[in-house]
């Protein structure tokens, strides 16, 4: 007999019970760990942290210190944050950019520069 899932997951029976018995466990696990105080599960996690610091060579420990996972390459991936602020340049906030010409301009060089359009691409006085 086959079951499917709220996913849309086509699934056994025992798969499905087998399913909904590890997320009562994960919940289980987790309602455990909101019930322990916050100063013990700090002191708890500091102490799992040293024990698996204390496994490592003393390189990795100063890697692992200094905030070294290791070295790879951004290319293809998707960074964090490299949306937003200066690292987006100058067409950041404003949209696209718009170039105006300053020199060899009909008129001359002491001509007024043509109004430069918004955002929505009006210029002002439309």
């Amino acid at each position: 007999k086959t079951v499917v899932d709220e996913v849309g997951r086509e699934m056994t029976y025992e798969q499905h019970l087998q399913r909904l018995e590890e997320e009562k466990k994960r919940e289980d696990e987790r309602r455990k760990e909101a019930s322990i105080p916050e100063d013990e599960r700090k002191r708890k996690q500091e102490e799992k942290d040293r024990k698996e610091l204390e496994s490592l060579t003393e390189e990795e420990q100063m890697q692992r210190l200094m905030g070294f996972g290791g070295f790879s390459t951004s290319k293809g991936k998707k960074v964090e944050g490299n949306d937003t602020g200066a690292a987006r340049g100058a067409t950041g906030a404003k949209g696209t950019r718009v170039y105006r010409q300053y020199m060899n301009r009909r008129g001359g060089f002491n001509k007024a520069l043509d109004p430069v359009p918004d955002s929505k691409g009006f210029t002002k006085g439309e």
